[in-house]
């Protein structure tokens, strides 16, 4: 899942390789100029959200059942992973709540190898059975109360409400 702001800049032998591995980009437009040209360049889907924004609702106590969130994350369950720096993520939520973290200035306990999985130094048996098991940083997210409802995207007001139950 991509905004699609860095496409431009795939060489077309990147573009090949995703391809030929059949890995779709699922790009969302928030009301960017992307140039459609280089788009289809690409086997992916297109979504337009019509400036729509997903709540997700975090439990900063950590007192959510990680394998009940687990279940019911459609993130999760909808397989959309998330890769960054060389490590496959279940979900975008772990994959930045570093950022989550420091912006607010809020300490949640996690682990780098329980929230990811690097995928140089694991066989496609141990990130399979990583990607499947529910994880401690689970805890942290609400899936049963989550707004599954779309808000009208606009620009954040940094306030930690935005993100929490």
């Amino acid at each position: 899942m991509s905004n699609g702001i860095l496409l431009p800049k795939l060489s077309d032998a990147d573009i090949d390789t995703l391809n030929n591995n059949n890995i779709a980009l699922c790009v969302s437009n928030y009301g960017l100029k992307l140039d459609m040209d280089q788009m289809n360049k690409f086997r992916m889907h297109y979504f337009h959200y019509k400036n729509d924004m997903y709540n997700i609702s975090l439990d900063l106590d950590g007192g959510q059942d990680k394998n009940i969130a687990f279940r019911n994350c459609d993130l999760v369950q909808g397989g959309w992973f998330f890769f960054k720096q060389g490590r496959l993520y279940q979900c975008c939520i772990m994959a930045n709540i570093d950022y989550f973290c420091n912006h607010f200035n809020v300490n949640l306990p996690y682990d780098l190898d329980d929230i990811s999985i690097d995928i140089y130094n694991h066989s496609l048996q141990e990130i399979e059975n990583f990607l499947r098991t529910p994880h401690e940083a689970c805890k942290y997210c609400d899936t049963i109360t989550r707004h599954y409802s779309y808000q009208h995207f606009g620009v954040s007001k940094g306030d930690i409400k935005e993100w929490t139950m």
